[in-house]
């Protein structure tokens, strides 16, 4: 019986680790399996020249990892575990970080303009004015429009970035980020 078990776990770690491989073929599959040492063409980059296929990937799901409902999880794990490896995948996950909290506290800025925003219309309403209320919520709702597209632009841009190995720093964030990566 214990034999049995014992067979029974060996097989799922086999199969765990056969899995492991198949993704990281895909994975090489996916972005390349150079490391882009001795590359033809320099790069401007170090860390993005140095950067190896799994770095790349590492640094395309902090940016992508949102999209498919890690939004704050996908660039806090990704730096945790690369901040003393791969400067390339540090540093996008590290902007990719920056990002996610400056659209969490965007928003919520951008909540409180529409809250109040409703409430003037509210009152516009009340003194008679039909058609501007309309309005008013409409340029309240600007500011969260602006922060979630922007956040979606740059998460998407920086991924095939990432993916690519390419050197990037967003704009805006990545001037934020600059200061606080070493």
């Amino acid at each position: 019986m214990e034999n049995q078990n014992q067979n029974e776990n060996q097989s799922i770690a086999e199969v765990v680790a056969g899995w492991m491989k198949g993704a990281e073929r895909a994975a090489v599959g996916v972005v390349g399996n150079d490391t882009r040492v001795g590359s033809p063409e320099p790069r401007p980059d170090d860390a993005a020249a140095n950067a190896s296929a799994i770095d790349r990937l590492w640094a395309a799901a902090a940016h992508l990892g949102p999209f498919f409902g890690f939004w704050l999880l996908a660039p806090l794990v990704v730096w945790l575990v690369k901040r003393g490896g791969s400067e390339f995948a540090r540093w996008h996950s590290w902007q990719a970080l920056v990002l996610t909290l400056w659209s969490f506290f965007g928003i919520v800025l951008g909540v409180l303009v529409l809250g109040l925003a409703v409430l003037v219309a509210g009152l516009l309403d009340k003194l008679g004015l039909r058609d501007a209320p309309e309005y008013v919520v409409l340029v309240g709702a600007l500011p969260v429009a602006f922060v979630v597209l922007f956040s979606v632009a740059m998460s998407a841009i920086g991924g095939l970035k990432a993916l690519r190995g390419r050197p990037w720093t967003m704009p805006i964030i990545g001037g934020i980020a600059r200061g606080r990566t070493k």
